[in-house]
């Protein structure tokens, strides 16, 4: 007995430990993400805040944005990306790196160069510094939160929402009915309107979802499937979550145990006797429409297939040689430009299809 508190115990003590090691990992990275955009971030607001003291009228007009700040300001999201993106699919389980934070990091870093900078003068003075610092920190605080802004959504569709299995509800059923019966439950509109569920989605011949619209924080997902060795059978089983901006947790018991409420009953009020269920044969399907949210669409691309690989490589190379033939004067800029704005629509109308990672599915 006090062996196996002894254990519990140690368990308990391990799992905080992880979880404080995971926060403190995650401190440290968005300082350091707030590190390397600042190398491009602070050259970028200088190159701006010059032009814009040079000459204000061009700066203040897109015709007059200078070559370097334009590259500075793309180079700078992009990295923003990629740093956010791939730090985030390094955690396991995985965990969004919010760019939102580290540009807000960012923004803390310029008075402090700039106040340093102050410190290695001759003669001090502070008032003039102190009133650059808050002005520098101010104007570098809009700039860099709006590129998080930016930053945030394309982050977190690339790497998915944060959560597994362990951060939903679930409970299932098997049912004294056929698929028939059970669906005309599922299909009445006070049970719908009661459950919010309003998609219905086939998956195979003796398979159906229902599930709450996307857009909705309470999500609940409901597969129903025939048994596989009795047809009078029918298998009901549920996944439901709440959605935040950065990932899914738990329902609340009270709606959970509503929903069971809602199910039970209308089975009931139908004649249809059920029996609980803990491990249900469709509680995959639901389960495989419900965490499509959290999978990254990065590592889904290495199980493409060999066509939709092709498109990649092909429309990679595309953009490389004629950045290259634009970078050493082969073309010019308008030529390059036009390439690029054709290209990007075309690689835009090949890629989104090949991003869906949704199970395949029949309305």
């Amino acid at each position: 007995m006090f062996k196996q508190y002894y254990l519990e115990s140690m368990a308990e003590i391990y799992k905080k430990l992880e979880s404080e090691a995971s926060t403190v990992r995650y401190i440290v990275l968005v300082l350091l993400g707030a590190g390397i955009n600042f190398t491009v971030g602070f050259g970028f607001m200088l190159s701006s805040l010059t032009a814009l003291v040079q000459s204000p009228s061009q700066a203040l007009t897109s015709t007059g944005l200078p070559t370097s700040v334009v590259i500075l300001v793309v180079f700078y999201f992009i990295i923003g990306v990629v740093y956010s993106t791939s730090i985030s699919l390094a955690f396991q389980p995985k965990r969004i790196i919010s760019p939102l934070y580290i540009q807000i990091t960012t923004s803390a870093f310029v008075p402090i160069l700039i106040l340093s900078i102050e410190l290695m003068s001759p003669v001090p003075d502070w008032v003039s510094f102190s009133a650059i610092a808050l002005f520098s920190f101010l104007i570098s605080f809009i700039l860099f939160f709006v590129a998080g802004l930016g930053q945030t959504p394309i982050v977190r569709y690339l790497v998915g929402l944060n959560g597994t299995k362990e951060n939903t509800n679930s409970f299932g059923l098997v049912i004294d009915g056929t698929l028939e019966n059970v669906l005309k439950i599922m299909r009445n509109d006070s049970f719908q309107e009661a459950l919010s569920i309003g998609e219905e989605h086939k998956n195979g011949e003796h398979s159906f979802v229902f599930r709450t619209l996307s857009a909705r924080k309470q999500q609940l997902f409901i597969a129903v499937m025939t048994d596989q060795d009795n047809e009078k059978k029918t298998h009901l089983a549920t996944v439901s979550y709440v959605q935040t901006y950065y990932g899914i947790s738990k329902t609340g018991d009270l709606i959970e145990e509503g929903r069971k409420y809602t199910v039970r009953r209308a089975l009931r009020k139908a004649k249809l006797t059920y029996d609980d269920e803990t491990d249900s044969q469709a509680q995959f399907v639901p389960y495989n429409y419900a965490l499509s949210i959290t999978e990254s669409k990065l590592l889904t691309l290495r199980s493409l297939p060999p066509h939709s690989k092709a498109i990649l490589i092909g429309l990679g190379l595309m953009f490389l040689i004629m950045t290259v033939l634009w970078k050493f004067n082969f073309i010019s800029p308008e030529m390059a430009e036009t390439f690029w704005i054709f290209a990007g629509f075309a690689a835009l109308f090949d890629l989104l299809p090949l991003l869906k990672t949704k199970p395949e599915k029949q309305n």
